[in-house]
């Protein structure tokens, strides 16, 4: 859905069609689109009835890839994987909350499993005012 207000949204569809005439059988596809208003009560009218639209197409957009930035050294790299490595192994329950002051934006849902630290993937360290931000994949495996 695209909004084109508060509460109009324009909703595109297609149709595939697989049509035969005698023995000849080919597949058609239409793409349609209707403006839909919503009202406070979350009743929905068309107020725009379906029109021929384009055939979607996906985005071209690449995000932009996280690197390294070079401003942590070696040293530091180590302490930090150490940290994490050791973290995992005084926490290995990932219980709603209590890594609430080292995970931001709800990154790692809560869990009662007991886990295993396995490794670190791919970790990017960048600096900026003398704090080191690292992203990086965690992998746990349940405890046996």
């Amino acid at each position: 859905m695209l909004a084109e207000s508060n509460s109009e949204f324009k909703v595109q569809f297609s149709v595939v069609q697989d049509l035969t005439e005698g023995e000849v059988k080919k597949t058609e596809l239409s793409t349609h689109h209707v403006v839909v208003y919503v009202d406070k009560n979350g009743n929905l009218v068309i107020v725009q009835n379906a029109t021929m639209d384009n055939k979607p197409v996906s985005s071209t957009y690449l995000p932009k890839q996280k690197e390294n930035d070079g401003m942590v050294d070696s040293v530091m790299t180590e302490e930090i994987n150490g940290f994490f490595k050791m973290f995992f192994k005084l926490y290995p329950k990932v219980i709603d909350k209590e890594l609430a002051y080292y995970i931001s934006n709800d990154a790692l849902p809560g869990s009662t499993k007991d886990c295993v630290f396995t490794e670190l993937v791919n970790p990017i360290y960048t600096m900026k005012d003398n704090k080191v931000t690292v992203v990086v994949t965690v992998i746990l495996r349940p405890r046996n």
